[in-house]
């Protein structure tokens, strides 16, 4: 019964934990209680959006330092690499 009251007070909280199962997949069980601790303290809408945003934002910086890496380990054996976006051309 504390669950449903838990869900009541705070809809978000299994959003949040939602959201880090789908991305964290298997290593979700070890980081468990940070988990617990961050959806307890996400109330609104806006602080879900925020969240969303931040989990972005480490995403990309994490692939643009692991591509800069990648280019510089290339570069020191003569390769230049320019990576450029494809062209979405399904519309």
């Amino acid at each position: 019964m504390t669950n449903l009251f838990d869900h009541l007070h705070n809809p978000r909280e299994q959003a949040v934990k939602k959201y880090f199962q789908e991305i964290l997949k298997e290593r979700c069980p070890g980081n468990k209680d940070i988990i617990e601790k961050i959806s307890h303290y996400i109330i609104t809408d806006r602080d879900l959006k925020e969240l969303g945003s931040l989990v972005a934002d480490l995403y990309e910086s994490g692939y643009m330092k692991a591509l800069d890496d990648y280019k510089d380990q290339l570069k020191e054996l003569g390769l230049e690499v320019k990576i450029k976006a494809e062209e979405n051309t399904s519309y």
